[in-house]
């Protein structure tokens, strides 16, 4: 196999209309993904809502739990700013991110070895190699 391929399985995930509760701060963040453009796709596991612009966002939501500190990965010392443009949906959805109090961290991970690598392994082209920012409010 040369490059990775990716193919349609039948899934057991359902897909809902809502998360499975909301407190303020993310119904701003829902309202900003609305007026910048972004399609609503759908709820999967009742706290990851799923959104399309350009490229699809996947928001995991914490809402009544705390994540595990263990299950958090080290910071990678990358910010946004020096992968996206501030124009880019990207960029204005991270940028928006901070003026609304949150402190944004991408963890080392695989995509960051694909990133490095300029698209030469095969292997980082999976969707399990997927970007992730991890976004964290004083009020979460």
């Amino acid at each position: 196999m040369e490059r990775y391929e990716f193919v349609e399985r039948e899934h057991c995930v359902s897909i809902t209309e809502r998360l499975k509760s909301y407190n303020l701060i993310a119904a701003d963040i829902w309202d900003h993904l609305e007026e910048a453009g972004f399609t609503f796709h759908g709820v999967v596991r009742d706290w990851s809502a799923v959104f399309f612009h350009s490229l699809y966002y996947v928001l995991h939501h914490f809402i009544n739990d705390k994540p595990q500190e263990d299950c958090i990965p080290p910071d990678s010392g990358f910010t946004w700013q020096t992968i996206f443009q501030l124009e880019s949906e990207a960029g204005q959805l991270f940028s928006f991110l901070e003026r609304s109090g949150f402190r944004l961290m991408i963890p080392e991970q695989a995509v960051i070895d694909a990133m490095l690598d300029n698209g030469t392994d095969w292997h980082y082209m999976s969707p399990k190699h997927k970007f992730q920012v991890y976004a964290f409010h004083p009020n979460c």
